[in-house]
């Protein structure tokens, strides 16, 4: 009775099963031992291995969180409370505003322009970049003194430049003094000697010393005059400069000619004027001075760009000091913060209130250090103000503005 071959392979691999565990030995199995054939004696497993040396830990690694978008709050402006008005009659009021083109200003805010009129009672007012060429301006003046009736229009224009810059200054219109809105002439004659006054003992009425003499454009110097950035209008107690400032441009291109030329030139006219009588400078100066001045001043690219450089702000101390000029506003709100005259469209910064205080009102000094005075002659500055609320969201710029006691 023999066995079938498959019984028999069936016995022999049972004996030698009993005979490997008789021994005290674990029958391997094909992956442990092609583990054991691969690994040096001695080595520790990945696991065991991580759990000694955290360097080498080969657990999954927890995701890094995404940061979350900075969440934007609205910088708190300072309260700068507006003076009372002086005595009736006694008043001098001017507004500047750059527009940033006056056809979109009539076209959409003609209720701001009517606002600032009725509340402010301006003697002066200064709209700056209105963009229009001289062929254009006759729809505009209608519709401008439209709203500013009792008002003449003095218009400066670019003529190096289409849609680029411009200034319109509104002049009251009234009885006595240099008639209907004072005359407009050349640079030259501001500089000749005047003619001897007639002895008089009849002293101007306020009506007298509220009206324009003369209206000038320009510096009178060829390279600065074809942009259309200053008007200078005289009064009998003082001069009052409107100027569109050149923005040093995109890259800074136009840096050095802003700071060695046009800054240069134009400290060297105010001073001319200063020699005369006082002077009051308004408008788009396009420098942001102080810290103050300047939303985000630690940002690493303000010291690069336009308007916030260390050049121009420093240039712009040089002119406060070397013409005798203040800051209005500084003057009478030094501590105010967040205190803006710009706000970015392209960034959408005017709902936070990110901005720059680019505009102003400077006085010579002289019309500063009379504040207060028992000297009724003596005119002085009053109040100076920024209008930031006055426009809400439309445009870039807002008016600023300032009263004289006369």
């Amino acid at each position: 009775n023999s066995e079938t071959p498959s019984k028999g392979r069936k016995r022999q691999r049972k004996a030698e099963s009993e005979a490997v565990e008789s021994a005290g030995e674990e029958t391997p199995s094909k992956k442990t031992a092609a583990k054991s054939a691969k690994s040096p004696k001695g080595a520790k497993s990945p696991k065991a291995a991580a759990a000694t040396d955290p360097s080498k830990d080969s657990s999954p690694k927890k995701a890094t969180p995404k940061k979350t978008p900075e969440e934007k709050v609205q910088l708190p402006r300072s309260v700068t409370k507006r003076v009372e008005a002086p005595i009736p009659g006694r008043r001098f009021a001017l507004l500047s505003w750059n527009v940033n083109g006056l056809r979109p200003t009539l076209a959409k805010k003609t209720s701001i322009l009517e606002h600032l009129k009725e509340t402010e009672k301006p003697d002066l007012i200064c709209l700056q970049e209105h963009k229009l060429q001289e062929k254009d301006v006759s729809a505009s003046e209608a519709k401008l003194l439209e709203i500013f009736q009792g008002y003449k229009a003095h218009w400066s224009f670019s003529t190096e430049k289409k849609g680029y810059a411009g200034l319109v200054v509104l002049t009251k219109v009234g009885g006595g003094g240099g008639g209907a809105g004072g005359k407009q002439k050349t640079m030259d004659s501001f500089f000749k000697p005047s003619k001897k006054a007639t002895t008089t003992t009849e002293q101007p009425t306020d009506s007298e010393q509220e009206q324009p003499l003369e209206v000038t454009l320009d510096m009178g110097i060829e390279k600065h005059d074809g942009e259309g950035r200053l008007v200078t209008v005289e009064y009998k107690q003082f001069f009052v400069v409107f100027v569109y400032v050149p923005n040093s441009g995109d890259g800074l291109k136009r840096l050095d000619y802003r700071i060695n030329e046009w800054n240069a030139d134009f400290r060297t006219y105010l001073k001319g004027l200063q020699d005369k009588k006082p002077v009051i400078v308004a408008g788009d100066l396009n420098v942001a001075h102080l810290d103050r001045d300047i939303w985000n001043v630690t940002a690493s690219h303000i010291d690069k760009s336009a308007g916030t450089t260390p050049q121009e702000r420093e240039s712009h101390g040089v002119m406060l000091e070397d013409v005798g000029l203040t800051d209005t506003f500084r003057h009478l709100h030094a501590d105010a913060d967040h205190c803006y005259t710009y706000w970015s469209v392209r960034a959408r910064n005017r709902p936070w209130n990110r901005g720059l205080r680019l505009d102003y009102c400077l006085a010579s000094n002289s019309l500063i250090n009379g504040a207060g005075s028992d000297d009724k002659a003596q005119a002085h500055v009053h109040d100076s103000f920024i209008l930031d609320d006055a426009i809400g969201d439309l445009g870039d710029h807002c008016p600023v503005g300032c009263v004289l006691s006369l």
